[in-house]
């Protein structure tokens, strides 16, 4: 059963743990995920705490199923939400002495 981790504000997706084995360091501590982050979740800037027992979603059966594909859902929408780009001014003059891109 997969495990995510997700900012409490915005709802995006930290981390996910989809089966043993996956990596030889096992199911990462909420803490552990909260240092990789620097503390703030990085879409919106909220302050990443530890989990209280609400936070807590258990699924079973054929709920698991949509979890998941809910789930591979979200992060396909994040993968093609645009990235910050740093703009880079470009002077006409070096346009013209290396040509056109």
């Amino acid at each position: 059963m997969p495990v995510v981790y997700r900012c409490r504000n915005c709802g995006y997706v930290l981390y996910v743990f989809w089966h043993v084995g996956q990596d030889s360091y096992g199911v990462p501590t909420p803490s552990e995920i909260s240092s990789r982050y620097g503390g703030i979740c990085p879409r919106c800037g909220h302050r990443l705490g530890k989990p209280s027992i609400d936070d807590v979603y258990v699924v079973a059966g054929g709920e698991l199923v949509e979890a998941r594909l809910r789930l591979l859902h979200a992060l396909l929408v994040e993968q093609r939400r645009p990235r910050l780009a740093v703009p880079m001014s470009v002077r006409p003059a070096e346009v013209a002495a290396n040509g056109p891109a």
